[in-house]
């Protein structure tokens, strides 16, 4: 089976399901880009042809991709299904199937997610920034910006807890801010994976 929103898409013979750790819309800062995928690995999903991996923690990879029926640029975040208890799959589908009905700016809503090649994988639009950790890492907050990002997260959280979802692994690096001085506005990213991924390590 596989998630949709809006009728997005539908495609049968995938099971589909939910997002973590470093978790981040754009590549570590290593000073070179993260290589290509192997030629065979490059299309997940019978629909997303991958760009190049993004970022690699432990067993859990984040992947940059274009969606081939829409065009729009995906994240596709994936972990070894062998990772997952009974009951971690049980949070991680419910988890899922709320957060792909809800879409708020201060969001990063579930397009898709599924299962392929014995790893289970979560599909998220590409939101365009820098990770709240690496804007930082260049200077301080204004108490002015402090109180925008703070406005934005505690929307955040209040939105996916009267939904019944815990983020659990709330952090700068799961954090997308713009490039605008002052900052005004701050996307929350990597929900259901995080719980797991916390458990590893």
């Amino acid at each position: 089976w596989c998630l949709s929103v809006g009728g997005r898409f539908a495609q049968p013979a995938l099971v589909s399901f939910m997002d973590s750790t470093n978790h981040t819309n754009v590549p570590q800062a290593t000073g070179r880009p993260l290589p290509l995928l192997p030629a065979q690995a490059r299309l997940l999903g019978r629909r997303y042809q991958v760009v190049r991996l993004l970022e690699k923690h432990l067993s859990t990879e984040s992947l940059l991709a274009t969606d081939s029926v829409t065009g729009d640029e995906v994240v596709i975040r994936s972990l070894p299904m062998a990772d997952f208890s009974a009951s971690e799959r049980l949070r991680f589908e419910h988890d899922v199937d709320v957060l792909r009905k809800l879409e708020k700016p201060w969001l990063t809503p579930v397009w898709a997610a599924g299962e392929e090649a014995d790893r289970i994988y979560v599909v998220r639009p590409y939101v365009p920034g820098t990770t709240l950790r690496r804007r930082l890492l260049r200077s301080c907050l204004t108490p002015e910006e402090a109180i925008n990002i703070g406005r934005c997260l505690f929307s955040a959280l209040g939105e996916v807890h009267a939904h019944g979802v815990l983020h659990r692994d709330v952090r700068s690096a799961n954090v997308i801010v713009g490039e605008e001085s002052p900052l005004r506005t701050a996307v929350l990213t990597d929900f259901s994976l995080g719980c797991h991924l916390d458990a590893s390590g």
